[in-house]
């Protein structure tokens, strides 16, 4: 390795190029230079306090039973509702390339994945082999890795999904429970981390998080929490 070099420095330069080419776009309206502006934020706000420490859903300050947690998930936390400029940003960043986004979408997990522990690692939520290869990236675990540089959490990539599935989408809760049923794995010989966090852009039923969880508990995982940008429901 040549004398001096700082792979940080220089993918720092390389974000810094590219924002100058192609420059942030917000979401929602197109205007450039902030990937929301704040006319499409207040149209669509982030979720605030209060909220469940638990499911993380806004609450009024009665105590919440968290229905909507999924099984197998200690703690559940959520950035914003999957609607207005979230939508649109997490299409573009998962179906269009617009990779430059994770950044942005790693400010908004961070400070929550933190408050999790030190020693909880980051397990992006994984795509198929053959999805992987179709898209050309795996959109998780860029996240994974852009809120890592921030908490300084490690990143685990043994979880995998060994079955390719349908797409969930149209599919009531029983269905995408059944569609995602044993479709993730661990990758042979390898234990999961005691405490994990789960990394994904969009929670709706849980199905996922629970398949997840599972995979992970069964590979010696103790404490399952999850992370994601936006609830589907």
């Amino acid at each position: 390795m040549m004398a001096g070099f700082d792979r940080g420095r220089i993918l720092r330069i390389a974000t810094n190029l590219i924002e100058v080419a192609y420059p942030p776009r917000c979401a929602g309206c197109g205007l450039r230079g902030r990937w929301v502006c704040d006319e499409c934020l207040k149209r669509t706000p982030l979720f605030a306090d209060p909220r469940c420490q638990i499911c993380s859903l806004p609450s009024t300050g009665a105590a919440c039973d968290c229905r909507e947690l999924p099984d197998r998930i200690d703690q559940l936390w959520i950035a914003a509702p999957y609607d207005g400029w979230v939508r649109s940003a997490i299409h573009s960043y998962k179906f269009a390339g617009e990779t430059a986004r994770a950044p942005h979408f790693a400010t908004l997990l961070a400070a929550a994945c933190a408050s999790m522990g030190a020693d909880a690692v980051l397990v992006p939520v994984p795509l198929h082999a053959k999805r992987k290869r179709q898209r050309g990236y795996e959109q998780t675990l860029i996240l994974a890795r852009e809120i890592g540089k921030r908490t300084d959490q490690q990143v685990f990539t043994g979880l995998r999904k060994g079955r390719d599935t349908p797409q969930q989408v149209g599919l009531s809760r029983g269905e995408r429970s059944l569609n995602l049923l044993d479709a993730f794995e661990l990758a042979p010989g390898i234990s999961a981390p005691e405490h994990i966090i789960l990394i994904d852009d969009v929670a709706t039923t849980g199905a996922t998080l629970t398949e997840c969880a599972i995979a992970a508990r069964n590979g010696g995982a103790t404490r399952v929490s999850a992370v994601v940008i936006a609830h589907g429901l």
